[in-house]
């Protein structure tokens, strides 16, 4: 069997906490990884061409966004809620990307609004890809952990004994996604705990 030129994967869902199934709820949170081989694809020429195939699509930027939003749309549990369509995205980038090592995305569910979800995102390049989910620095305050962490039933990221980095900081931001119906936004099923 020839060895592949380019390995494409598809994001895969690393973890995902909600406080209640068909809900969103302020403090859920999904972690989604996305391995490297989408870089060789839009970054180099293909079929004769001089020009990539990325050009001008701003894959170093584009690419963590996208793992970024996707994270968010699993943290608010798109399937059962549909509470996906991306309405707002303000980001900023913390590192270049080297392409050459994987991508988590950690989103939380920060606001639940009667027509939006406000979800605070960060993007890691990470090194070691372990088989659960990515141990984080317990040296410094992550953006899932919560205040008042008791008023939710969903659970903060695992954290480390410090020896392990979580990686390098990518990208930092806020997703806002809304639910849409005939071509509107739609109330969000939100849970108990959120006043909306």
């Amino acid at each position: 069997m020839p060895t592949p030129i380019i390995q494409l994967f598809a994001p895969e869902v690393v973890q995902v906490v909600r406080a209640a199934k068909g809900f969103v709820t302020p403090g859920d949170w999904a972690q989604t990884r996305l391995l490297p081989g989408i870089f060789d694809l839009l970054m180099n020429p293909l079929a004769g061409s001089a020009v990539p195939v990325g050009k001008n699509l701003h894959p170093m930027t584009i690419i963590p966004a996208g793992i970024a939003i996707d994270a968010a749309t699993e943290a608010c549990g798109e399937e059962e809620t549909g509470v996906g369509v991306l309405r707002a995205l303000e980001i900023s980038m913390e590192s270049p990307v080297s392409m050459k090592a994987p991508l988590e995305a950690i989103a939380r569910v920060a606001e639940v609004g009667a027509h939006h979800v406000g979800v605070t995102v960060e993007v890691y390049e990470v090194y070691e890809v372990p088989n659960s989910p990515r141990p984080l620095d317990s040296e410094r305050p992550h953006p899932l952990e919560r205040v008042g962490a008791a008023d939710s039933k969903a659970s903060c990221p695992p954290k480390s004994s410090g020896n392990q980095q979580p990686g390098r900081l990518i990208l930092k931001g806020k997703v806002v996604l809304v639910k849409v119906v005939a071509g509107k936004a739609a109330p969000i099923p939100a849970g108990p705990d959120t006043g909306v």
